[in-house]
């Protein structure tokens, strides 16, 4: 289940469906709501772009981590700046103890989210890329 007060980060930025199915989407630099019209609510739980390679990643990484429920991740969308290739990245390169993300240049992960909690996550949840 996911904390009292989720999402944990860039809640005014992201869309909210059914904070308990299994599915977030991240359209990258695409316009949210080019996705959302052909979606129904219930079958996601949250729908957001993702603009930053490290504080964008990070809030993507920390409101997984908080939802429990989300054990897939849609990455779709025009990626002008590297930000999906470093979330892809995270997930199928993983991480170095100093929280960099391997396979990218210079994009670190916040040294409070453990590398623990980082592993969990890239095992738990199935990125799908397209």
């Amino acid at each position: 289940m996911q904390s009292q007060h989720w999402p944990v980060c860039f809640s005014d930025l992201v869309t909210v469906g059914n904070p308990s199915a299994s599915v977030g989407i991240v359209t990258l630099w695409t316009k949210k709501e080019f996705i959302l019209k052909h979606l129904d609510s219930a079958q996601y739980a949250l729908v957001g772009q993702l603009y930053s390679r490290d504080e964008g990643l990070n809030g993507v990484l920390r409101n997984c981590l908080a939802n429990k429920a989300i054990r897939h991740l849609i990455v779709i969308g025009i990626d002008l700046n590297g930000s999906g290739k470093a979330l892809l990245s995270f997930f199928f390169n993983g991480f170095g103890l100093d929280h960099a993300v391997l396979g990218v240049d210079r994009v670190f992960i916040d040294k409070e989210i453990s590398l623990v909690s980082l592993e969990n996550l890239r095992t738990h949840v199935a990125v799908h890329d397209y």
